[in-house]
């Protein structure tokens, strides 16, 4: 099972929310790295990578995940964050 697919069989992303190949890409090339960064372009999708990325490996070592953003966005990402749903 790939990174991306542990993810989704474990949490509800928003309903509007359909993951892009560029995303589910760049999840499973990185989720599984110790240490990894995220430079996609504007509008690509680094908070779905960024979150689905922090949620595997909360999955599978138990460790939390650094995300460093401009304080505006802290905000949009709490929001974001409230939306994604652990599935029973």
């Amino acid at each position: 099972m790939t990174p991306m697919d542990a993810v989704l069989a474990r949490y509800t992303l928003p309903a509007h929310i359909t993951p892009h190949p560029l995303q589910v890409q760049a999840v499973n090339e990185q989720a599984d790295l110790p240490e990894s960064g995220q430079f996609l372009d504007t509008g690509t999708g680094k908070t779905l990578v960024a979150t689905c990325t922090a949620l595997f490996k909360r999955m599978r070592y138990g460790v939390p995940t650094l995300v460093i953003m401009p304080p505006v966005l802290v905000k949009q990402w709490a929001r974001w964050l409230a939306s994604v749903i652990p599935k029973q």
